[in-house]
């Protein structure tokens, strides 16, 4: 999932820079289009989306995984371990919904960490 994901980002970073490129001067001359800002998202809020492939997909494949594999030992067993198994997915699912809200948050945090760092940073130099 990570050679995935930085594959992805690597393309995604490759056709933004192509289409930053094709602009004209006056593209550049707008104050939210400075080198800062568009380092910042060429960069890091393709790091991010990385991150977010990365973890959240392949997140969703291992519990995937596990429901399929577990529903079809299930199955083979017998019908009464099916119903547990089918029992056990709204805990998952719960389960997956507060790791990804606790990820986004400390996600986000850190983002406007990096952010200010930055800034700071390049007012420095």
């Amino acid at each position: 999932m990570e050679n995935a994901a930085v594959r992805w980002m690597t393309k995604v970073r490759k056709a933004a820079f192509t289409l930053v490129l094709a602009q004209d001067k006056a593209w550049f001359d707008n104050p939210t289009n400075n080198p800062a800002r568009l380092v910042d998202v060429l960069i890091k809020d393709a790091d991010d989306a990385k991150r977010l492939i990365s973890i959240c997909l392949g997140m969703f494949v291992v519990v995937t995984a596990m429901l399929i594999v577990g529903l079809v030992w299930a199955m083979l067993l017998g019908w009464q371990l099916t119903l547990v198994g089918i029992a056990l997915v709204p805990i998952f699912a719960g389960a997956m919904t507060l790791q990804t809200q606790l990820t986004s948050k400390f996600q986000l945090r850190n983002k406007r960490a990096r952010e200010e760092v930055s800034k700071v940073s390049y007012e420095v130099s």
